[in-house]
């Protein structure tokens, strides 16, 4: 195999559909993150991008400040086609085997580190914040989300002191109210826009 192909972390639609399919937001975590994560593996991402039989498992971060969510827009240059400028409340990606390797977070299961390593690579904090795992996100209304499966943490920073990192990809970073996030609602992402409605909304 070549070295050079990016691996990423998948688990069967089929074990989705055996635990209980829906479409949208569900807070239910407990019921399928362990069993997603027991059944995942790593996979070539070049064909499971267009293998809707593997669901890829994307951590997706909102941060959150008080009752102001950070949003950004995604420029042309990301490496995801689909999504290019589109408004996002979540950053994120996939899970890559050098995840699995951490000495100092034993404690942590995959996921987790794949999601504190996308934080990290996508924006910069410089303030203390926590993160929890809030619930799972599905959408196989479009080719983009037939290939997805998003586990959606919140991360709630003591100050709006967030950056993007990532200049190239991400622009217009910035806290916004919840309440004003529909005002651009037809411009998100399709991931954004089923957080904004069926959970920022009601938190």
């Amino acid at each position: 195999m070549n070295k050079s192909v990016e691996e990423i972390l998948v688990f069967p639609t089929s074990l989705f559909k055996e635990l209980g399919y829906f479409h949208g937001f569900s807070p239910d975590v407990e019921r399928f993150i362990q069993p997603i994560t027991d059944a995942a593996r790593f996979v070539p991402r070049p064909p499971a991008e267009e293998d809707p039989s593997l669901k890829q498992i994307i951590p997706y971060v909102m941060i959150r400040h008080r009752d102001h969510i950070f949003r950004y827009k995604r420029t042309r240059r990301g490496e995801e086609e689909r999504l290019h400028t589109k408004y996002s409340v979540g950053v994120g990606g996939h899970i890559n085997p050098f995840d699995k390797f951490d000495l100092f977070a034993a404690t942590k299961s995959v996921i987790e580190m794949g999601m504190e390593r996308e934080v990290a690579e996508e924006v910069i904090i410089g303030i203390p914040y926590t993160a929890q795992c809030v619930g799972l996100l599905n959408d196989d209304s479009n080719d983009v989300g037939k290939v997805h499966f998003g586990i959606v943490y919140q991360l709630d920073v003591a100050e709006p002191k967030v950056e993007i990192r990532e200049r190239g990809a991400f622009t217009q970073g910035s806290f916004v109210r919840a309440d004003d996030l529909r005002r651009d609602f037809d411009f998100f992402e399709t991931w954004s826009q089923i957080l904004i409605e069926s959970y920022v909304s009601k938190s």
